[in-house]
């Protein structure tokens, strides 16, 4: 029970301080997935590709003519071609620095994404992907970080949207995507993948980073 404690403080002081604050004229994209890299995350090796699949769970935005039309449309959100700079261990954290990388998010009227499809390299699971694209850009950084004593980690990046048919709404400079994940040894896990995730899409915030919300996660130990 001690850890389960733990985590959930762990969880809450991550979210708490990852880039996360928003104002009323904030669009903000939750999403809900899993993720896998080749060879497994275990252990990250240069080189290797990290894929995030999620689907969208919620949408806050202030615009009335907002184009998300829940009720009839699935919307589905994608990572790909993150490049691993290969895993840094200190004790118990394992930090993971990648480059490169594209999100997408697409909006399909089949609603029929399913986690059965197992996942795979260069190519995502294509009933993830057999929509219309709704919102596409390239990330300008990522990183990604696991304790896995307590089971839990975060994963932050920074995005500059420039696509799909609802990018006029997105008038922002830049983006956070950012949220916690939860390594493999959580049931229920699809066959293929290797951490489950829960997270946001959000305006970039300049007070919070990253760093400074791991340091407080660290002095609870």
């Amino acid at each position: 029970m001690r850890i389960c404690n733990r985590s959930l403080l762990f969880a809450s002081i991550l979210l708490t301080g990852l880039a996360f604050g928003s104002t009323s004229e904030t669009i903000i994209t939750h999403f809900e997935g899993f993720g896998y890299e080749e060879g497994g995350i275990e252990y990250s090796a240069p080189g290797d590709i990290v894929h995030y699949i999620a689907r969208i769970t919620s949408i806050e935005f202030p615009q009335p003519d907002f184009p998300y039309y829940p009720e009839t449309y699935e919307y589905t959100l994608v990572v790909t071609g993150l490049v691993s700079n290969g895993e840094m261990v200190n004790g118990n954290e394992t930090m993971i620095i990648y480059n490169l990388g594209e999100l997408a998010i697409y909006e399909d009227d089949s609603t029929a994404s399913s986690w059965d499809e197992y996942p795979g390299f260069p190519d995502p699971p294509p009933s993830f992907t057999d929509g219309s694209l709704w919102l596409w850009g390239e990330f300008t950084d990522f990183i990604m970080l696991i304790y896995w004593d307590y089971g839990i980690g975060a994963f932050e990046g920074h995005v500059n949207l420039s696509g799909g048919s609802a990018m006029p709404w997105f008038s922002e400079p830049g983006y956070t995507f950012g949220g916690e994940l939860f390594p493999p040894h959580i049931p229920n896990l699809p066959d293929g993948y290797d951490f489950s995730l829960d997270g946001k899409l959000l305006v970039e915030e300049p007070v919070a980073t990253f760093k400074s919300s791991w340091s407080s996660v660290k002095a609870i130990y």
